[in-house]
């Protein structure tokens, strides 16, 4: 029960060879729990997020590896302060999501809770500077979906307007590390597929019942244009 087993492979010449260097035998990977992202800031280290679904107890599943994935320890997230007990609670699931990685010591990682009590959902953006050791915690807009940042401070999540996943959806911005959001956009199009390479240019791939477009932005995500595809003579 609440058991994802995966392998991790590695390779060190481009692709052309891949080693298995985690599995569900060696169990170097704690294979409960379902898995939700991997991201690496460089060859050696790297993390492991994932959601419980209220099945393990405790501070939510978050990994890291300083050895190129061959061995796993967790990170244990402190709860907010205004939420102290938030771990503690037999009734609430706390799950991470979105990790991004800058450097070895510094990345984001989302966390959203459900309270199954009360069907309310929490979130939060975890920042850590020195590689997991200490955490600074703000809010999210509650019901986040996706996010992504090219840097500590500057930022973008997606949160549904309602409990409905393919209802409308608002984009907000950070730019203080998530000390505040603002939303810039209410997108009626379906999107988790961000990316952005400075703050005001990105792309994301939008999809509707009609089918899937790669939309691009100019001015931070206030404004997307489709990018029709073009086959060259």
């Amino acid at each position: 029960m609440m058991h994802d087993y995966v392998f991790v492979f590695a390779t060190s010449d481009g692709g052309q060879t891949w080693e298995r260097i985690v599995d569900p035998f060696t169990d170097t990977l704690p294979q409960s729990c379902g898995k939700t992202a991997m991201i690496f800031a460089d060859a050696q280290t790297g993390w492991v997020t994932g959601d419980c679904q209220g099945v393990q107890p405790g501070a939510p599943y978050l990994q890291k590896t300083t050895d190129g994935g061959r061995t796993w320890g967790a990170v244990e997230l402190p709860p907010p302060a205004d939420a102290p007990e938030l771990f503690k609670t037999d009734t609430t699931a706390c799950g991470t999501y979105a990790p991004v990685a800058f450097s070895p010591e510094s990345m984001v990682v989302a966390m959203q809770c459900n309270d199954f009590n009360t069907g309310r959902f929490s979130s939060f953006l975890y920042t850590t500077a020195d590689g997991g050791q200490t955490w600074t915690i703000h809010s999210l807009p509650v019901l986040f979906s996706s996010a992504t940042f090219i840097s500590a401070e500057t930022g973008w999540v997606k949160a549904r307007q309602n409990d409905f996943p393919e209802g409308p959806s608002d984009l907000y911005q950070t730019l203080n590390g998530g000390q505040t959001f603002a939303k810039i956009k209410t997108l009626n199009w379906l999107g988790s597929q961000f990316s952005f390479i400075s703050a005001q240019v990105g792309w994301a791939v939008a999809r509707s019942h009609e089918g899937s477009a790669l939309v691009t932005t100019t001015d931070g995500g206030k404004t997307w244009k489709e990018i029709k595809p073009q086959i060259a003579p």
